[in-house]
């Protein structure tokens, strides 16, 4: 007999006035049933919904004994908002032992595996926060909240990190009980829209015994903590109470709950059973969800104990509450009030725009802004993850490490579990993803893993990834707009997972062209010293007036003989300290630096920076660091003064200079100088300095602008603290070669392997840092750098021909161990180019053979450190300059010389990445990159003189079958067997166009000159031109009666011509698609090229006369200058004459020239780059 579903407050008349009746202790007597007694009950008020969670709570607490039922009632919460606030001691109490597992580091072995402590308590933290988010009102109204003791719980949880010795076993034991009671929570919610029935009454049964037997637990360990002897009663706790019985009885209770449940949908009437379909469908995706959760950080938890953090190098102090940049300072309390609200507001904003783009000049304090929202999102758990880029700091100060530091923070993100999971399973699955391209890295670690994330199965709903001075990065500008192309990419996902990215940098070009790219509607752009000059003057006095009140608090009496008035220095003065400064924080922050140092007098430093403000030199800048300067020298006779000046450029000059920072120690050893020399000149400069007590922890400067005006060519003639930077940086090259050509700085077997066969990526990073100290690190990875940067050459070249005859294998197996080999191609490049070989032949042919070296070796020297004594030394050519050089420091003298090749031959490197065979290679008309394309459906690029990969592009679904580069390199286009056309921007692998129109596979693709049109030529008897830039079809052009294998444009882009299987070649106007003339072949033409006179079309059977009244007969084949590499069948030939016969495994797939260069396409997937001139 169907009925109306009853309203919840009907269901639980019952319950209107709390049950007084002596409670029972057994399981067999059950009370009746809640329904039932509804049913029964007949009164005019109605129950509130706290009354309604009490009284289940008194239900389940009568199957307790009466000692469990007086504990948990003593420790439950009070009513009203009693509930959250103990809740929240609760989560508190979790937070702050979490803080302190982190800083003990404390672990335990369970079953041979090392559990974090801490990561034990945030299981626990993650039940307790989905607790909290539920609100006063609703928690009331939920028997779990009301029923659960809180205090017990938080007592529970302080012991629990007191006691490490019994930890693992209580926490274990509290994300048992916590994560159940998440269940029973989701159980009773679906149970409320039950109608009368009597499978309710058996559900209602389970869930009470359910919601018994977790109080049944968390009784019995707070009643172990009660007895005295807190060791004891843990150690009683831990053997009474088995974790595992009690999941299992949990597990056992929610089986049976689950078939309650799935009863009461059974047994529903048919409307009643329509109308239940949502909340069971809702009852099961939640419950799915929390078992997901609980699995995840299990997941979580075996993969961070894994090798998966190595697989991601990241880039050391980008994170904002990192060592390096956790002491710097965030926005003071009443300070960009409104620019912050303002950012919020955007963060929390539904509708808000991908990107927030917060603009302005130097010293502006965008860092300080940064760090803030940084640090108040992670507060509120919507930090995603971070990057604080600084010039000069290593990884810091390029984009190569930025997604990979990404993917780190978002695995040990607690706040967004699944999104850890999808981004540690990404990388265990590409295990060298670190060094794959940008795009690569961002599709795989963010886009994807965002994509698969569920942002319902945590409670935030937005997240956001902060990126702070993107103007520090060196990298190139079409780098920086090609890490804005991907970032923009975010919107993409916004539909899974509602994620956004805040953005500060200097509004200059590269990234101006980067924003111009985009749609209005993609980002939100502020400039920062734009905002009102009122609010900006305010922020700045409210700064400086905090910074003279901690200088009055910290001002030492007894070194200045007075105290600093409590009104110092005045308003008046702080007004006009703020008004120099405007719009600059960074200024106003080296003043309060400068004035506060505690080698002068406050009050004398004031009235020195008040008066150099008052003489207007040429920007805010001068006045501000010429006070700072000027110390050096007070005092000081005109003997010392130039003494002084020296040091000043040797010490601060290498500082601002260098390419990295290092720390005193490292410094001392690097420029061979006495600390006490040091001291003496960096004593002075601590407000534009900073210079840690711990000698082992970097200097850094404050801020950039203190470098830019030291070397600022403005000053030269009216300060002596110019500092030339050609020389300071020659100055360091010179003392980086005489440290690493030191004995014992670089050595054979630096690490103490002694394992020949050892495995770079097998040694730890701490074994590293320790066998290769920070000044011979920084020695190795940069004195190329400053030999570069010192503008004159090769300065002193005995020396570097010193260490090169040397040290050579020495420093490469050390860059092996650093990770940084593929830099020394780009060093011998350089180097080489210092060389004049007409004055110089020999030195020449030095560092060709050098760079020939790396170029052959440099895969076998990477994996395996110490093979650069052993197979690079044996299998290098016999003749070699190298072969001869070093073959005293071979370590296994074997004798393989009926094996080896006497020379080098032309055959440059060997590029190694496409899983199928070589489809197509393609170089640009620059030579700068080459482009291969393979039956594994991808694209990849190169650079063909250091064969780094620059991008591999992914997008069609089957084999790639051609690929063409614009004149311009402003498009790649490929072709494939999916029947499309792709075009791709080469410079960042962003995709532009997807072409269809062919209805089979597609073979060729060809450029006209001028880049305006794109032919494509298919299988299917056809071939297109298309508008590359907008994608738009020009021309179909449909003569040939057999599928069109290649096609060509002329020189001047008025004619191009199409080869068949139909042994045609036709011409066409290509602005008309007119065909102009037919011409027969006697075989099957599939490569076309028009001669460079345009008279000429050179195919494989041979070359066409185009001449007007020329018979059409094919010619012989016009041969390639005798310089020029070329494939004919199994052979390599130089010109005419055949060179090189292709072994089967290295027979040529594809081919393509450019200049002396030939690429060579296998059917095993590698590429192989020959060329015919020796390397320059």
């Amino acid at each position: 007999m169907g009925s109306s579903k009853p309203s919840k407050r009907d269901r639980w008349r019952h319950l209107w006035h709390p049950s007084t009746q002596t409670l029972p202790d057994a399981i067999s007597q059950d009370p009746p049933s809640l329904i039932t007694q509804a049913s029964q009950s007949s009164t005019t008020s109605i129950p509130s919904n706290q009354h309604v969670a009490r009284c289940f709570l008194d239900k389940a607490l009568q199957l307790l004994s009466d000692s469990e039922q007086r504990t948990i009632r003593d420790h439950l919460p009070d009513r009203g908002s009693g509930i959250q606030a103990a809740l929240d001691n609760a989560y508190n109490a979790a937070q702050q032992k979490r803080q302190l597992c982190q800083k003990k580091r404390w672990s335990w072995t369970v079953r041979g595996r090392n559990i974090a402590v801490a990561d034990q308590v945030d299981k626990v933290i993650l039940w307790l926060d989905k607790f909290k988010g539920i609100g006063d009102v609703a928690s009331n109204a939920d028997p779990v909240h009301v029923g659960l003791p809180w205090a017990g719980i938080r007592l529970l949880l302080e012991v629990a990190v007191t006691e490490r010795h019994h930890l693992v076993g209580l926490i274990h034991g509290m994300d048992i009980a916590l994560y159940m009671a998440t269940r029973l929570k989701v159980y009773f919610e679906y149970f409320l829209h039950l109608p009368n029935s009597p499978t309710t009454i058996a559900f209602e049964q389970a869930l009470t015994q359910f919601f018994s037997r977790i109080l049944g637990f968390l009784a019995r360990a707070i009643q172990l903590f009660q007895k005295n002897g807190v060791a004891r009663a843990l150690e009683a706790f831990t053997h009474l109470t088995d974790k595992e019985d009690f999941e299992a009885a949990c597990d056992r209770i929610g089986q049976r709950t689950d078939t309650e449940a799935n009863n009461c949908e059974r047994e529903l009437a048919a409307q009643e059973r329509h109308r239940n379909a949502c909340d069971h469908d809702r009852l099961e995706k939640q419950l799915q969800d929390l078992g997901q959760l609980r699995d995840i950080q299990h997941s979580i938890a075996v993969l961070q104990d894994s090798v998966i953090f190595s697989l991601l190098p990241v880039a050391v102090g980008a994170s904002f509450n990192s060592l390096e940049e956790g002491h710097q300072p965030t926005c003071l309390s009443g300070t960009r009030a409104a620019l912050l609200s303002q950012i919020f507001s955007w963060a929390d904003d539904a509708n808000g725009r991908a990107i927030f783009w917060l603009k302005g000049v130097a010293g502006t304090g965008k860092s300080t802004i940064s760090r803030t929202v940084a640090k108040t999102l992670q507060d509120k758990g919507q930090l995603a993850a971070n990057f604080f880029f600084k010039r000069g700091e290593g990884d810091r100060g390029s984009s190569r490490r930025l997604f990979t530091t990404f993917a780190a923070q978002l695995i040990e993100n607690k706040n967004v579990p699944t999104l850890q999971q999808s981004v540690a399973i990404a990388v265990s699955e590409n295990r060298s993803i670190a060094d794959r391209s940008l795009q690569e890295q961002f599709e795989e670690l963010l886009l994807k893993p965002l994509a698969a994330s569920q942002s319902s199965i945590t409670r935030l709903s937005k997240l956001v990834i902060v990126i702070d001075a993107l103007d520090e990065c060196d990298d190139r500008t079409d780098e920086i707009r090609r890490v804005l192309r991907l970032l923009r990419r975010v919107e993409e996902v916004r539909g899974q997972i509602d994620i956004r990215v805040f953005l500060t940098s200097r509004p200059e070009l590269p990234i101006r062209l980067g924003f111009r790219e985009m749609q209005d509607t993609e980002h939100h752009d502020v400039v920062l010293h734009e905002i009102d000059e009122s609010t900006i003057r305010h922020d700045i006095e409210l700064f400086l007036a905090d910074e003279f009140i901690k200088m009055r608090i910290d001002q030492p009496l007894e070194k200045f003989g007075y105290q600093l008035q409590r009104d110092w220095p005045g308003s008046e003065t702080i007004e006009k300290l703020a008004k120099q400064a405007f719009p600059l924080f960074i200024v106003a922050a080296t003043i309060s630096r400068f004035i506060s140092d505690s080698t002068g007098d406050p009050k004398g430093r004031l009235a020195e920076m008040i008066e150099s403000l008052q003489k207007h030199r040429h920007s805010q800048y001068q006045n501000t660091y010429i006070p700072v300067l000027d110390q050096l020298l007070a005092g000081q006779d005109t003997d010392h003064e130039a003494q002084q000046l020296e040091q000043f450029r040797e010490f601060v000059g290498s500082i601002i200079i260098f390419g990295d920072s290092l720390s005193t120690n490292a410094i001392l050893k690097l420029l061979q100088t006495s600390y006490t020399a040091l001291h003496s000149i960096l004593k002075w400069f601590h407000s534009v300095l900073d210079i840690p007590e711990d000698r082992d922890t970097p200097i850094r400067l404050f801020h950039l602008s203190f470098r830019d005006f030291l070397i600022d060519r403005k000053i030269l003639g009216s300060s002596p603290f110019w500092i030339d930077e050609s020389v300071a940086h020659q100055y360091i090259a010179t003392k980086c070669l005489q440290l690493l050509c030191t004995p014992g700085q670089l050595k054979r077997d630096i690490c103490n392997q002694s394992d020949l066969g050892v495995q770079r990526a097998d040694v730890k990073k701490p074994r590293i840092d320790a066998a290769i100290p920070a000044e011979v690190a920084y020695a190795c990875r940069y004195w190329v750098f400053h030999v570069e940067h010192g503008q004159r050459g090769l300065i002193n070249k005995d020396l570097v021909c010193q260490f090169l005859h040397t040290y050579f294998l020495y420093w490469l197996e050390a860059l092996s161990w650093l990770e940084s080999l593929s830099s020394s191609i780009a060093s011998l490049n350089f180097l080489r180019s210092c060389v004049n070989p007409e004055q110089d032949p020999y030195l020449a042919a030095v560092f060709d053979d050098l760079r020939r070296f790396i170029l052959q070796h440099r895969a076998t020297i990477d994996a395996t450190p110490l093979q650069v004594y052993v197979s690079c030394l044996i299998f290098n050519p016999l003749k070699a300059i190298t072969r001869k050089m070093f073959e005293h420091q071979q370590l296994v003298p074997i004798n393989v010389s009926t094996t080896v090749q006497s020379s080098w031959g032309p055959e440059l490197q060997k590029l190694e990445g496409h899983s199928g065979e070589v489809t197509a290679v393609a170089f640009s008309h620059d030579g700068q990159v080459l482009a291969s394309a393979s039956d594994d459906q991808t694209i990849r690029l190169w650079d063909p003189k250091t064969g780094e990969p620059l991008q591999e592009l992914r997008g069609h679904s089957d084999e790639v079958t051609a690929v063409a580069f614009s004149h311009v390199s402003q498009f790649l286009a490929s072709a494939s067997r999916d029947k499309t056309v792709r075009l791709w921007d080469p410079k960042t692998g962003e995709p532009l166009q997807k072409l269809k129109g062919h209805s089979d596979e597609v073979t060729a693709v060809a450029f006209s000159h001028d880049g305006q049109a794109l032919a494509s030529a298919s299988r299917d008897e056809i071939v297109r031109l298309w508008d590359p830039k907008t994608g738009e079809p020009l021309q179909t052009l449909e003569e040939h009666s057999g599928g069109v294998a290649a096609v060509a444009f002329s020189q001047d882009g008025q004619i191009l011509a199409s080869a068949s299987d139909d042994k045609t070649v036709r011409l066409w106007d290509p602005k008309t698609g007119e065909p102009l003339r037919h011409l027969d072949v006697d075989g099957f033409v599939n490569f076309i090229e028009f001669s460079l006179d345009g008279q000429q079309l050179l195919t494989n059977f041979g070359n066409l006369s185009l001449m007007p009244g020329v018979q059409q007969n094919l010619t012989a084949p016009q041969a390639l200058p005798g310089n020029h590499l070329n494939v004919q069948g199994r052979w390599i030939n130089l010109g005419k004459e055949k060179l090189i016969w292709l072994p089967h495994e290295y027979q040529a797939s594809s081919s393509t020239v450019k200049d002396d260069m030939l690429a060579v396409g296998h059917r095993s997937g590698r590429l192989s780059v020959f060329t015919s001139q020796p390397v320059r």
